[in-house]
């Protein structure tokens, strides 16, 4: 495999790009979010997760969020707030398909 790719858990594999793409809507959509109030940030949600998915699939989401939701919760704690329920729409609407890729942990 490739330099600096991570196995993450049901064998999904992601690259330092992926990562540092994932890493900067969390670090952005928390700057953002500073000075909004809870439901713009809750409104907030839907285009960050398009942001993610112009970049990542949909099973690399889901695996770095499962990798770093715990840390993202105490760190990012309004990134958080935002990205979490589009987290369990990538899980509904895969839900059909019985992938644990896109199942949340």
């Amino acid at each position: 495999m490739a330099r600096g790719y991570e196995q993450h858990n049901h064998d999904v594999w992601t690259s330092p790009s992926d990562a540092g793409h994932f890493d900067g809507v969390v670090q952005s959509s928390d700057d953002w979010a500073v000075n909004q109030s809870s439901l713009v940030m809750l409104m907030a949600g839907p285009a960050a997760l398009k942001t993610l998915r112009n970049h990542l699939s949909d099973e690399k989401i889901i695996a770095l969020w499962n990798e770093s939701s715990d840390s993202m919760r105490h760190e990012f704690p309004r990134a958080w707030s935002i990205l979490s329920p589009q987290m369990r729409k990538i899980e509904i609407d895969h839900k059909g398909e019985s992938d644990v890729r896109y199942s949340l942990d």
